[in-house]
């Protein structure tokens, strides 16, 4: 549910009945009756009826495929502690209207991103971006228990990491046009 929580959000529950939640409620579930299934999900509910609630998180989209009954119901997200301040949750129609405009945002960026997705990567090949744009990217390298981690920051914003012993590696667009086809500029 990012975009609506942020990390380090506390979610305050409402035990409620499952016969008293409707469509636009954020409502905290297992993913199983089994009490022993801890993995809980965060969700908006989407539809509902005598058979079944229908969720699915504002940052998704495709709905759950999870059943849920009173067993798996752990609660209605009523308020959410955020630093200092404690805010409402947008329930019932509001909600709705709340997780229909992430879920329309996420469409829209799924839209964009599947027309331009062809041309970006043969820009990125191309290695053209590093001739023109030429940010001050700050290379730092940390010693972690898991090995050694390369953090590329740039304007004080960390916009990629490189774990050297495996390899793996995430780089935010745009910068991955740059940061690795533009070693020089990368600097220490």
């Amino acid at each position: 549910m990012l975009g609506t929580f942020r990390i380090g959000d506390l979610l305050i529950l409402e035990l409620v009945p499952i016969i008293e939640l409707c469509k636009g409620d954020v409502i905290v579930f297992r993913e199983s009756d089994s009490e022993d299934h801890k993995n809980e999900l965060v969700h908006r509910i989407i539809s509902i009826s005598k058979e079944n609630i229908v969720t699915r998180g504002d940052n998704n989209l495709r709905k759950d495929k999870i059943l849920i009954t009173e067993k798996n119901l752990l609660g209605k997200v009523v308020k959410i502690e955020r630093g200092n301040k404690t805010l409402n949750v947008r329930n019932g129609w509001s909600g709705l209207v709340v997780g229909k405009a992430h879920h329309l945002k996420l469409s829209i960026k799924k839209m964009i991103w599947g027309t331009i997705r062809l041309p970006y990567n043969k820009l990125k090949k191309s290695n053209i971006t590093s001739k023109v744009w030429k940010p001050k990217i700050l290379k730092t390298t940390i010693q972690t228990s898991e090995g050694e981690l390369v953090k590329y920051i740039h304007n004080n914003k960390t916009v990629g990491y490189l774990w050297t012993e495996t390899g793996k590696s995430k780089i935010k667009k745009p910068y991955d046009l740059i940061i690795g086809s533009r070693k020089s500029e990368v600097r220490r």
